[in-house]
């Protein structure tokens, strides 16, 4: 998988219009033309349909088609009350990263690496068996519960990977308003997460794991990654609306 680098930019990019309207909230059409045009600067030619979700905070992308031979339908969804309580720079960073997201078909080699991890998790569990048959059920239930941790470890480093990558790559092709939305984004939410004690933030990322891995990097790591990626490329505190 090709990282873009930071040379890749040739010009300046703007927020488009429809993402400046900061007095009135979002509309599932406003957002879909936002959608639109960040489609051409990232040259993605296929149709992506906006969902609009009613769970607070949620933004995310998705593809039908997980197989070659079936026809992929891709979308993006949002809830549009958070959307517009962001900034406009921060909504262009949110929906160029889910972009990137269906640009780079994460959701199909997502359910490829869940796939091919099943033989493995299979494998684990045969061999606990073997080497444990004489020891007590609760050794063996230890060792199965390894065999499954390393699974779910396996798929979590993967798929903090992908987010990794989308934030990169998003940043880069952010207008220097959506590169300062980025920052801000991950501030705010990095704030708001300080706000739980540090027992709640644990509970709450362990059960996030134990229910479906920890897809996302922590909050933490991810501010750091697009502060060193402004450095890279010396974001401008100067405007860039249009």
């Amino acid at each position: 998988m090709t990282m873009l680098s930071t040379s890749s930019v040739q010009k300046p990019f703007s927020v488009p219009t429809e993402l400046c309207n900061i007095t009135d909230a979002l509309s599932l059409g406003s957002v879909t033309q936002a959608v639109d045009k960040l489609k051409e600067r990232l040259g993605v030619s296929e149709s992506i349909e906006v969902k609009e979700s009613k769970t607070p905070y949620e933004y995310c992308s998705s593809s039908s088609g997980q197989f070659p031979w079936v026809k992929e339908r891709s979308h993006i969804t949002v809830n549009l009350s958070s959307l517009s309580s962001c900034t406009p720079g921060e909504r262009e960073f949110i929906l160029l990263h889910e972009l990137r997201h269906i640009k780079n078909r994460d959701s199909r080699t997502g359910f490829y690496v869940k796939f091919s991890l099943l033989p493995e998790l299979l494998a684990g569990y045969a061999l606990v068996v073997r080497f444990t048959s004489t020891a007590s059920p609760f050794i063996q239930l230890a060792g199965m519960g390894l065999a499954w941790l390393a699974t779910r470890v396996t798929r979590s480093i993967f798929e903090q990977f992908q987010e990794m990558r989308a934030d990169k790559e998003a940043f880069i092709a952010c207008s220097n308003e959506g590169k300062l939305g980025a920052m801000t984004f991950f501030k705010r939410m990095d704030k708001e997460e300080k706000e739980f004690s540090l027992a709640s933030r644990v509970v709450g990322y362990s059960l996030v794991f134990f229910r479906s891995g920890l897809e996302h990097p922590f909050i933490p790591v991810r501010l750091r990654y697009i502060q060193a990626l402004a450095q890279q490329t010396g974001v401008s505190r100067e405007s860039s609306f249009t």
